[in-house]
């Protein structure tokens, strides 16, 4: 329905507003598949995401599940960039046994990239309960497949590091918007801050 939309964006911006509409658009029976909250008026609900540097580019990508931001009522529109926690955490936490969970990625995988070298994605834009409805993600994911590809396509990295262990369909999804030179890890734990012994894992999709 939105496929000459997307195909005509760019950039983030132009896409998280069609992407955002869409939303919106959503009929009730699809939003309940995809929400963990059935209340339609939170159908506007969306969080931005994207690159963490001042440059729309980023060699790293790192995935995650969804925003928690199921206890306000008000749309995460923050600019692209901006305003993340991964990034705030990232310095404040740092010299602490658990300290945040891309800087320590970069570090195990001797990358040396900077945290403003890298892009941060949640599939689900809605954002969810405290814990991950795993068969909402999936749904939701499958709803806004041609969505995801092309922000993954305009982020266009050369490592994907996925922050929580997603079904194989979402694995291939975000596959479907990288080259074929991508390389893939998986983070089995998806927060912001973890034990300095966590490791990455080459992942083959």
């Amino acid at each position: 329905m939105y496929k000459e939309e997307i195909d005509r964006c760019n950039i983030l911006d132009q896409l998280f507003k069609v992407w955002k509409k869409a939303q919106i658009d959503e009929c009730d029976e699809s939003f309940k598949k995809t929400y963990f909250n059935y209340d339609v008026s939170r159908k506007y609900i969306f969080s931005k995401d994207g690159f963490l540097g001042n440059e729309d580019k980023a060699k790293v990508l790192f995935v995650c599940r969804e925003p928690h931001i199921y206890d306000t009522e008000k749309s995460k529109d923050e600019k692209n960039g901006k305003f993340f926690w991964v990034k705030e955490c990232a310095v404040k936490n740092k010299s602490t046994e658990y300290y945040n969970l891309p800087i320590k990625c970069l570090e195990d995988l001797k990358l040396k990239s900077t945290i403003d070298e890298c892009a941060y994605i949640n599939i689900n834009k809605r954002g969810g309960d405290s814990t991950c409805d795993m068969n909402r993600l999936k749904t939701y994911a499958e709803t806004y497949r041609d969505f995801i590809v092309k922000e993954v396509e305009i982020i266009n990295p050369e490592i994907v590091i996925f922050l929580g262990k997603l079904d194989n369909s979402i694995y291939e999804i975000v596959k479907e918007g990288c080259a074929d030179n991508t390389t893939y890890y998986l983070y089995l734990r998806h927060h912001s801050m973890y034990w300095k012994k966590l490791v990455p894992e080459r992942l083959d999709i």
